[in-house]
């Protein structure tokens, strides 16, 4: 995506006039390593770059090809320490950076991408895959508004992905007339996924949930494997009460995506809801590394403690997250409750409290009444927040 291959047959040209015959040696050897790679036997390329390191370890820049190799060969992590060996040899090289995220990204690790690409996005505006691949990952952090701002550039382009990323964005920050101009114009090059699962995504925040799984259903017909499709059918599927269906669509997105952020989230509820509280962690922690402040995945972490008795390990997530988050009505609800169980009854009552404004405050929005304005029906009921 960012490397292109060969590059290195070039870099011997400033120790050629130097050291004719060793400089010839090495580079008779990049040329067969690349060979290798070229004809798909990145396990001989590697062999070959790290014979030459050895020889010339000066030459730190090559670790960027063994990296390049290892991703072919699917090993992530191996490729992600070499990129940062040859980033010692070439600090701020743009190429070896983009492979560095490029990497990270196969691996499921978005916010790291978006620390090495945040950076080095504006000093090439015009790098459409950089776009792409930064707004995947900041879609993934809930990054909506960024997205919008990082892919408006290429909007008439006719490409299926900035289509894809920049309607869905454009949904998330409720700009849907301009989603619809850009749902309408790749409309018109014939039905694809990603046209159906903007439409769904349309139908689901309109709440028609029925027509919403008519258009995720088809989309995962046309192709099972575009980002997100599984999750989006998913919430549709849990939101029409269809929980078992719901929970294979969600897992579908993780074997094809393990660190969908949603996903990872939505099934950790329906784990918990059926007592599976080992695996409902599992899928959280998943999703606190996406978004680690996520108000939604705190709270079910908090949820879980207090559902295994572990109340001040509880009290001490939900007191910092309605400090963060004030507002947050089941994480209130859920910190009085385990005042209680801590026997800090004055705690719990102030708390209380708390939550008695919060419901009154949402009831006379609901109604359109002033806020200070006492609800017709107070309910103490809460839900899951997601």
């Amino acid at each position: 995506m960012f490397m292109k291959r060969g590059v290195l047959l070039f870099l011997g040209a400033w120790f050629l006039w130097l050291c004719p015959a060793s400089a010839q040696s090495i580079q008779a050897q990049l040329e067969r390593a690349v060979a290798a790679q070229k004809s798909g036997d990145p396990e001989t390329a590697i062999r070959i770059y790290r014979e030459v390191l050895r020889q010339r370890p000066e030459l730190g820049e090559i670790h960027s090809n063994i990296g390049a190799a290892l991703v072919e060969e699917g090993h992530f992590p191996e490729a992600i320490q070499e990129y940062k060996l040859a980033l010692q040899a070439k600090p701020g090289n743009p190429a070896i950076i983009g492979n560095l995220a490029l990497a990270h990204y196969k691996s499921g690790e978005y916010p790291e991408v978006v620390a090495l690409l945040s950076p080095i996005q504006p000093q090439f505006p015009d790098n459409l895959q950089l776009a792409l691949l930064l707004s995947a990952c900041l879609m993934q952090q809930n990054q909506s508004a960024r997205v919008v701002e990082i892919l408006t550039p290429f909007e008439k382009r006719a490409d299926r992905g900035v289509a894809f990323l920049l309607g869905t964005a454009l949904l998330n920050e409720g700009q849907t007339a301009r989603a619809q101009v850009i749902l309408d114009r790749i409309l018109r090059d014939g039905e694809s996924a990603e046209t159906q699962l903007l439409l769904g995504a349309m139908k689901l925040r309109a709440r028609e949930f029925n027509s919403a799984i008519d258009y995720f259903r088809r989309a995962v017909e046309l192709n099972p494997s575009l980002p997100e499709v599984h999750s989006y059918y998913g919430r549709a599927l849990r939101a029409s009460g269809d929980t078992p269906a719901a929970t294979a669509e969600f897992r579908a997105e993780l074997a094809h995506y393990p660190n969908d952020f949603v996903s990872n989230l939505e099934l950790s509820v329906l784990l918990k809801q059926e007592g599976n509280l080992a695996e409902a962690r599992q899928h959280l922690a998943t999703a606190l590394h996406v978004r680690p402040d996520d108000p939604g995945a705190l709270y079910q972490l908090a949820s879980i403690d207090i559902l295994e008795g572990k109340n001040q390990q509880a009290l001490a997530e939900l007191e910092r997250l309605v400090k963060q988050n004030p507002a947050f009505t089941e994480a209130q609800v859920s910190l009085a409750t385990v005042y209680y169980r801590l026997n800090r009854r004055e705690d719990g009552d102030r708390v209380r409290a708390v939550v008695r404004k919060l419901q009154q405050e949402q009831q006379a929005r609901d109604q359109g009444q002033p806020a200070d304005k006492p609800p017709d029906k107070p309910s103490d009921k809460t839900s899951d927040r997601k």
